[in-house]
């Protein structure tokens, strides 16, 4: 992942390898001006992209796969997320926490 902005974004959120033991995040990628990963643990989703946008404030989706159906539906979009708040916002919409 060569992107600067996807890893500032998985610094901000603790980084690769800490998200990978809380979390057990995997599938790391980006297009642009985002990150986006898989994650194990939470009933409310198991994906998330977390995009920057020109005020420098994040967009947080979060979806939910069916390997059933292959669907993978929005379940919650977070915009205008602060930096500060980032992993703030995806502990209250998972349920699974970053930091011991």
């Amino acid at each position: 992942m060569a992107n600067t902005i996807a890893r500032e974004i998985l610094r901000q959120l603790g980084g690769g390898n800490k998200l990978a033991a809380m979390i057990g995040a995997h599938g790391f990628t980006s297009e642009g001006r985002d990150l986006s990963f898989a994650f194990k643990g939470s009933r409310e989703a198991n994906r998330v992209k977390i995009t920057l946008n020109e005020l420098d404030l994040y967009t947080v989706e979060f979806f939910k796969f069916s390997p059933k159906t292959l669907a993978c539906p929005m379940v919650k979009e977070l915009p205008m997320v602060d930096c500060a708040e980032l992993t703030r916002c995806f502990e209250l919409v998972t349920g699974l926490y970053l930091s011991i």
